[in-house]
């Protein structure tokens, strides 16, 4: 990470480099309207326990909705600006694609 700084002087907030594990494919994020969302984790399903809030603004990346899953999450609600979606993991087929 490199900061940079404005013709003023001020210096700006380093930009993060996005990680393979950040990387959702660009047909999953036209879900939120851009190809360039950033979707975070509003609150997961559990078909045991219900609805969960445990990890709230999370993220969303390929290793977070994997690991979801493999706890046995079946649903997740995700949220980048004002397009809230809700997303099934049993039928997500970009698993082996990323």
């Amino acid at each position: 990470m490199t900061s940079t700084k404005t013709d003023i002087g001020e210096t700006l907030r380093p930009r993060r480099e996005r990680t393979r594990s950040a990387v959702l494919p660009e047909n999953f994020l036209m879900k939120f309207g851009s190809p360039r969302a950033r979707p975070r984790l509003v609150q997961a399903y559990d078909p045991k326990t219900g609805w969960s809030t445990d990890r709230k603004k999370a993220p969303l990346t390929v290793d977070l909705l994997s690991e979801l899953r493999s706890a046995g999450i079946t649903l997740v609600e995700a949220k980048w600006r004002s397009h809230r979606r809700q997303i099934n993991l049993s039928t997500l087929d970009f698993w082996n694609q990323v």
